[in-house]
């Protein structure tokens, strides 16, 4: 489905991975910007706010947390899943929610929303591409993979006493004859395939962790690149990274019950990439 939906989500993931193993041994800096009467928020803001929309832990580990993701404020790509990683630590056994992914996982899906940096924590169960199990799952298919008594016993409820089945020819032309039938087995089959293996019905922890870290450092990174054309004297205007983003944007920008009340700060929402243009 996200392929479907975002076309280019494979290639850009794996771009990131490659990125991600040449930079994930860097060491970011942690310098905060200074309050500026430019803009009323600093990157420091963008971590703190961002904690507070964390459920079940304490204020000590709140702290903690906001410690590390202030880590992120001058970090090129490759250090939020080292920063994630700490925040786990730091979470330990905790029953810990955040509160903008449980508001947005279950809307993304039910409205097709998309953040740039959900490529590492998707909103989206794994589910059967019915289009593409379909397009190779011929009568051939099916008959090949069965012992001659497996492919009689297939379809021998469906036959009737006047028709002779003795091989697996009769028992495909049967299912070719039979449009309606085999359509019927073949989406039994498939299902049953896909419920023999495991599939990712949720996200995990460690995937809402690194999602939060690339939140935190988009909203960082926007901070910063305001502040940057502000104390130039120049006015900016909000560049989203991909159509989708600018679509959850605008979503989010009027949703009363949307988690995230700092609207000066973007992304608005979990994994979008907000960029800075001067006018």
């Amino acid at each position: 489905k996200i392929d479907k939906l975002f076309p280019n989500y494979s290639l850009v993931k794996m771009l990131f991975k490659s990125e991600k193993s040449k930079t994930s041994e860097q060491k970011p800096k942690t310098v905060s910007s200074p309050k500026t009467n430019l803009f009323p928020y600093t990157e420091e803001d963008a971590a703190k706010f961002t904690a507070d929309l964390i459920d079940g832990i304490t204020e000590e580990q709140r702290s903690l947390i906001v410690k590390e993701l202030c880590r992120l404020n001058r970090t090129d790509r490759g250090g939020q899943e080292s920063v994630a990683t700490n925040l786990l630590q730091i979470l330990g056994d905790a029953d810990w929610h955040w509160k903008e992914w449980d508001y947005w996982q279950p809307r993304c899906v039910s409205e097709e929303l998309w953040g740039w940096h959900m490529m590492f924590c998707s909103p989206y169960p794994d589910e059967i591409d019915w289009e593409k199990e379909r397009a190779k799952t011929k009568p051939e298919t099916i008959v090949n993979s069965l012992k001659a008594q497996e492919a009689k016993d297939l379809i021998k409820s469906y036959v009737a006493d006047d028709i002779v089945i003795k091989t697996k020819s009769d028992v495909l032309s049967f299912l070719k004859n039979n449009p309606e039938l085999f359509e019927k087995i073949r989406d039994r089959r498939i299902q049953e395939r896909w419920d023999s293996k495991p599939h990712r019905t949720e996200a995990s922890k460690e995937e809402i962790a690194t999602l939060l870290a690339w939140t935190v450092w988009g909203r960082m990174s926007f901070i910063r690149n305001v502040v940057r054309c502000l104390s130039l004297g120049m006015k900016y205007r909000v560049y989203w990274l991909e159509d989708h983003d600018e679509e959850f944007f605008k979503v989010a920008k009027v949703a009363k019950d949307n988690p995230w009340k700092h609207k000066k700060i973007l992304p608005n929402f979990p994994g979008g990439i907000a960029d800075v243009l001067s006018d």
